[in-house]
């Protein structure tokens, strides 16, 4: 089982709700993360042995997105997904799916991804 550990986690601007992590620690995976901004969110699925994290991606307008990156348990391999506009709240896995809980202004939504077949 992965678990990751976040360091130096601050506000990602004064007053967000919303946070960014210097650096994570992934705990139990060989792999390297080379980005530090991180979201302090992270979720794992025993079935299909992945960890889901949140990175930050802010556009040239200032206007906030993240890429989900899956970490592949047992191997190096990292799944970079493409990004998603909004921040994220939540993540969670179901039904062979990863849902991604998003506040987009003025609104929240519910998104998900299929879980590929073949991880490793």
């Amino acid at each position: 089982m992965i678990k990751a550990e976040f360091l130096n986690v601050n506000e990602m601007r004064m007053g967000s709700p919303y946070m960014v992590a210097e650096k994570v620690n992934v705990i139990g995976w060989d792999g390297h993360l080379n980005e530090w901004e991180y979201q302090n969110i992270f979720h794992y699925d025993q079935k299909y042995r992945i960890g889901v994290l949140i990175k930050w991606d802010v556009d040239n307008n200032g206007n906030p997105g993240f890429k989900p990156i899956v970490i592949h348990e047992g191997t190096n391999k990292l799944t970079e997904i493409p990004r998603i506009e909004g921040c994220c709240d939540k993540i969670f896995t179901e039904n062979n799916k990863i849902y991604f809980e998003v506040f987009k202004y003025p609104n929240r939504e519910t998104l998900f991804l299929n879980i590929p077949e073949k991880i490793t």
